[in-house]
């Protein structure tokens, strides 16, 4: 498996699974991020969602740049979650929403909130999950 690819199989993409996902997860914060979490029984491996708000970004353009920095930030870096999510415990279903107001956000700023959320939600199931 290529540890920099962002297929098809790893995007959240089922209704149910998606509505599961915001009635029932967990939520965390990382500067311009709003995470959103919860562990599926089903499968195994980890399933993405990227959301930016038509609310706040009327047009199309701006919303799909921000979401194409935040694929392309988990995507570098999703090596910080992959080995603290437990194989035998499920699939990680993620979204990730963006919470900010600017629309001239630099890849940076996304990268920088990413290592965090990354980092924080590793950090939630190395704790969780049995070690051995």
């Amino acid at each position: 498996m290529n540890l920099f690819s962002f297929k098809k199989k790893d995007r959240l993409t089922l209704t149910s699974q998606i509505d599961a996902l915001f009635r029932d997860g967990k939520v965390l914060y990382s500067g311009n991020l709003r995470v959103v979490y919860r562990l599926e029984n089903k499968d195994s491996g980890v399933k993405v969602l990227v959301s930016v708000p038509r609310k706040k970004f009327r047009k199309a353009v701006d919303r799909n740049r921000i979401k194409r920095l935040i694929r392309e930030a988990y995507r570098i870096h999703r090596h910080i979650l992959l080995p603290e999510t437990p194989a035998t415990a499920g699939c990680l279903h993620t979204g990730f929403i963006y919470t900010g107001e600017r629309k001239d956000i630099g890849f940076t700023d996304i990268e920088t909130n990413m290592i965090n959320a990354l980092n924080l939600l590793a950090k939630e199931f190395s704790v969780k999950s049995p070690k051995g």
